[in-house]
């Protein structure tokens, strides 16, 4: 499930930064893209390792081995559509 959730923030994020000209959003974008693409190499690293179910850690002096890592905010924007 994670995986997939990654996969289509991928996508999500991709498509947001071919779409907009804001130099501020498409780093903001930019960065959420690199943090999903990070998230599912961490996934398929540990599912390769017979560990499909594990959640991967973050690696770093701050962490514990329980950590979790950090969320992607998921947005959706449509255009022209009135909530």
């Amino acid at each position: 499930m994670q995986r997939f959730v990654c996969e289509q923030n991928i996508v999500h994020f991709e498509r947001l930064l071919n779409e907009t000209a804001d130099p501020t959003v498409q780093n903001t974008v930019r960065a959420l893209l690199a943090s999903a693409k990070r998230q599912l190499a961490l996934l398929n690293s540990a599912a390769s390792a017979g560990g499909s179910t594990a959640t991967p850690t973050r690696s770093g002096s701050n962490s514990s081995p329980n950590s979790m890592p950090p969320r992607i905010p998921i947005c959706c924007w449509t255009r022209g559509r009135a909530s």
